[in-house]
């Protein structure tokens, strides 16, 4: 049939025209025959043909030729961010749960006395970040409601991690729909698991794992940028100075995205410094060497969070154990990184002025 044959210039050409999607050894593709959105499939290594997973609607396979001699081994597409497509019924319940934080984030005060603070942390502090509930069976409460986003949590074992869950870390995407959630206790039970990472939008690759909370006018300069393990550090800082900024990532094991963001924005931070405050442990130690490592690189000023000497592994232990430390050592980091940030701006002054032909030519004289 002639509906099964197609032609294209080049490679590009047919990568345009049926918005291809890397998906490692295969590309995913608009199908030709019944042009629906991501229904087809080639693979690399023979790109002459294309396949339509549409079996009981479409099922066809197309021939491709181009009047350009095509490489496969040269192949570079953009990685698609999404997996497998998600449920009706799971998007729905997405919906459903992005609107309902949302809210809650944006616009609800709990007036509960158990909901005034969180680990050290004022209401007025974390209710843009994570919400607490007087309801310490919430995470049970969310997987009966939402089955769909908890299917993975449909066994007496797997239920049994959402007990006594109280708090919500949500995790929102550039559209506001949830990427994930941390479900933590406040009243942790001893020999619990801390924190339940649940993926909502599981069809992504990078769902989004760090907090940002920054001023409109991220090249402002008088204040530097604190990169902390997690969101409760972050705001840790921000209850003994409102002005704090921050990035957040949700754990040592989850930084890559974040320093992709950091790497991607140079530009905007060039003017900016950072303290690095990673947790005062071995792999609070091996993270800060990587953030070190990457800035450095995209020569950006920082400097390492100074702890005080004692068993606070980190900057919550520090607020709930002894505000004043924590007080000491902020005021102490940040004068030396303010130190720094001058340092390095005078050495970028005087080597510009060391290299400049009309200065050198001056010298030469």
């Amino acid at each position: 049939m002639e509906t099964n044959r197609r032609s294209y210039l080049s490679i590009d050409d047919l990568f345009e025209a049926l918005n291809a999607k890397d998906r490692g050894r295969y590309i995913v593709m608009d199908c030709p025959c019944c042009e629906v959105k991501n229904a087809a499939f080639s693979y690399k290594k023979n790109l002459n043909f294309i396949s339509c997973n549409r079996q009981n609607e479409c099922g066809e396979t197309t021939l491709v030729t181009f009047e350009k001699e095509i490489d496969s081994s040269k192949i570079k597409l953009e990685e698609d961010t999404h997996t497998t497509p998600l449920s009706v019924e799971k998007q729905k319940e997405i919906t459903l749960l992005s609107s309902q934080l949302q809210h809650l984030v944006s616009n609800v005060r709990i007036d509960h006395e158990v909901c005034k603070t969180y680990r050290g942390l004022s209401q007025v502090n974390y209710s843009d970040y994570l919400i607490k509930t007087p309801n310490n069976q919430l995470g049970l409460s969310l997987a009966e409601k939402l089955p769909h986003i908890f299917e993975n949590y449909d066994t007496p074992s797997k239920k049994k991690l959402l007990e006594n869950r109280d708090v919500i870390i949500p995790y929102f995407d550039e559209t506001n729909k949830v990427d994930r959630l941390l479900l933590r206790s406040s009243q942790p039970l001893k020999g619990a698991i801390k924190e339940i990472n649940v993926l909502v939008q599981d069809n992504k690759r990078d769902a989004k794992d760090y907090h940002l909370s920054l001023s409109k006018d991220a090249s402002r300069t008088d204040n530097p940028i604190i990169l902390a393990e997690t969101i409760i550090d972050g705001l840790s800082l921000r209850e003994i100075d409102k002005n704090c900024e921050f990035i957040a990532v949700s754990g040592v094991n989850h930084m890559r995205q974040a320093m992709s963001y950091v790497s991607e924005n140079k530009e905007q931070f060039k003017e900016r410094s950072f303290i690095i405050a990673m947790d005062n442990d071995r792999a609070g130690e091996v993270a800060t060497q990587k953030w070190e490592t990457l800035l450095t690189q995209l020569d950006l000023t920082n400097t390492r969070f100074e702890y005080p000497e004692g068993d606070q592994h980190d900057l919550n232990d520090l607020l709930t154990n002894n505000k004043a430390a924590l007080i000491d050592s902020y005021s102490s980091s940040i004068h030396k990184n303010k130190s720094r940030h001058y340092q390095d701006k005078l050495d970028k002054l005087v080597d510009s002025v060391s290299l400049s032909p009309e200065v050198n030519k001056e010298i030469e004289i």
